[in-house]
C-alpha cells in the first residue's frame, strides 16, 4: 500500500497541508473495518479553535485544525500500522480521528494501548503544540482527547459501528475535560 494510502493528505493544489476527512475516507474506513474485526478511536476535540475562526477567518482555523493533525501524526507515527488513517474529523467539526484497524483477537490493544496513545499524543502535544496555531494564537488552546473501540458484529452496519466508537471517543474526551475542570477546581 502506498504511503498517500496509509497515511492520507486531500489530493488538491495544498495537498502537502490539508489533512485529508473522514468523509473522503468513509467507504475506505468502512471496508478496512469490516476487513480487520476490530477498529479503535483516538479523537482530539479542538472545538477550542473557534476562537482562531471568530478572530481570523475559516482559513487560519483549518490551517491550525490541519497542522494539529500532522503533528498528532508525527507524535505516533511509530505507532501506525499499515491500514491506520489519521484524519480531520466530521464536517463541522473540529477535531483530529486517529482510526486503528487491528485484529479482533488483539483486546489488549484496545485496553492499553489507546490509552498509552492517548497519553502520548497529550505530552506531545503540551511539549510542541505551541506551533500549532502560530501565528494567531500564543499558546495552543485546551484540547481534550478521548478513546473508543468497537468489535466487528456481523449483524450491525459497519457506519453504525463507526459512529458508536467515535461517540465514545468523544464521550471520553467530554469526561476528561470535566475531570480536568474538577481538578483544577480543586486546586484553587
Amino acid at each position: 500500500m502506498a504511503d498517500s494510502e496509509e497515511l492520507p493528505l486531500a489530493e488538491e493544489p495544498r495537498a502537502a497541508t490539508r489533512l485529508a476527512t473522514l468523509g473522503e475516507h468513509l467507504n475506505q474506513v468502512c471496508f478496512r473495518f469490516g476487513e480487520a474485526g476490530a477498529l479503535g478511536v483516538v479523537l482530539i476535540d479542538a472545538s477550542s479553535f473557534a476562537c482562531i475562526e471568530k478572530q481570523f477567518g475559516g482559513e487560519a482555523q483549518q490551517a491550525a485544525l490541519n497542522r494539529l493533525g500532522l503533528l498528532v501524526r508525527e507524535l505516533i507515527e511509530d505507532s501506525l500500522g499499515i491500514g491506520d488513517l489519521v484524519l480531520s474529523g466530521e464536517t463541522g467539526r473540529n477535531e483530529i480521528v486517529l482510526l486503528l484497524f487491528r485484529e479482533s483477537a488483539e483486546p489488549r490493544y484496545y485496553t492499553r494501548e489507546l490509552p498509552d496513545l492517548e497519553r502520548r499524543i497529550a505530552d506531545g502535544i503540551s511539549r510542541r503544540g505551541g506551533r500549532v496555531c502560530y501565528p494567531h494564537l500564543r499558546e495552543t488552546p485546551p484540547l481534550h482527547i478521548g478513546s473508543g473501540a468497537s468489535l466487528r458484529n456481523p449483524t450491525a452496519r459497519v457506519e453504525t459501528q463507526l459512529r458508536q466508537a467515535i461517540d465514545e471517543a468523544r464521550g471520553h474526551a467530554e469526561l476528561n475535560t470535566r475531570s480536568e475542570q474538577r481538578r483544577r477546581r480543586k486546586q484553587l
